[in-house]
């Protein structure tokens, strides 16, 4: 893959891991903005190279924010859907009471009507 830096890259602090012969790694720092860096020996890349690239102080920023912005929408999904829920079970019982209350309401008229008719055949007795 071939391609430049882009604007979070710091050019004069790249770092280059190479393996020698004896598998030993050597590190190697390179100032990118330096002409003298293409005569440099490193300049040409060998396989099993890594390039290190150091962020400047605006990508290092934004990444502690990438992070815990992460964790702050977990944080509130995990209260919204406490919440919900919360809400859910308080409006079942509340349904469940509405329920109990009409069921009662009934029941009690049904026993007035009962009442009613007993009073009229107990007038009509005597009249």
């Amino acid at each position: 893959m071939a391609g430049d830096l882009t604007i979070y890259g710091m050019r004069d602090n790249v770092k280059l891991i190479r393996t020698g012969q004896d598998n030993k790694q050597e590190i190697i720092t390179m100032d990118l903005n330096k002409a003298e860096t293409v005569l440099s020996p490193y300049y040409q890349l060998q396989q099993n190279d890594i390039i290190y690239v150091t962020p400047n102080k605006t990508k290092a920023k934004n990444s502690d924010v990438g992070t815990s912005t992460g964790l702050w929408f977990s944080g509130v999904s995990i209260l919204v859907s406490l919440a919900t829920l919360l809400v859910t079970i308080l409006k079942i019982i509340y349904n469940k009471r509405t329920i109990m209350k009409e069921n009662s309401y009934n029941n009690n008229m049904s026993e007035l009507d009962e009442e009613k008719v007993n009073y009229q055949e107990i007038l009509f007795r005597y009249i």
